[in-house]
């Protein structure tokens, strides 16, 4: 496995955790134009360097995303090209997932108001605010609300009640 991943790990308790989402070695456009199943979410007990769990994205393609925790950090969240999920911390079990389309997808999740807001990547650039919980694939039922405009490419949006702040790769800062 490649990461062309240029994600930063997170601690969560005892745990370090790093998403690879990167592409195929043998294939290049696998990955990127083309889903991949081996991006994974990796975690490393920080006090031995032992992998603890690989928790399995599926069929996703690059991302550039570091990962946040939810409910009292039982939770990580991180998006990945195509993919938006929810891992169990303890074990690594992915617990539900969202599609959103695009690869290359830099800007990290936030957590405001009990919602989610994301970013997808390039292709369909769009904010997403994400209603965490359910089980399996929660597309349909758990996104709130979705706007294509004012799409951060590349910065992470910033929440601060009860405002979500975005600047888009033109340089224009959006309030919504």
């Amino acid at each position: 496995m490649t990461s062309e991943s240029a994600a930063s790990p997170m601690l969560a308790g005892e745990l370090l955790i790093m998403p690879f989402d990167g592409s195929s070695p043998q294939e290049q456009r696998v990955g990127w134009k083309e889903p991949w199943d081996q991006a994974v979410l990796l975690a490393i007990e920080k006090e031995t360097g032992k992998t603890k769990w690989r928790g399995k994205r599926g069929l996703s393609r690059v991302g550039h995303v570091m990962p946040i925790t939810i409910d009292n950090g039982k939770t990580v969240v991180s998006a990945g090209g195509d993919r938006v999920q929810a891992h169990d911390v303890k074990t690594g079990e992915r617990i539900w997932s969202v599609y959103s389309q695009g690869e290359g997808v830099t800007p990290s999740p936030v957590l405001g108001e009990g919602l989610i807001f994301t970013s997808s990547g390039f292709e369909e650039p769009t904010i997403r605010a994400i209603r965490p919980g359910g089980h399996g694939d929660v597309t349909e039922s758990h996104i709130a609300w979705e706007q294509t405009r004012g799409v951060p490419a590349l910065p992470s949006p910033l929440y601060v009640k009860p405002y979500l702040y975005t600047i888009t790769r033109d340089n224009i800062l959006y309030c919504l």
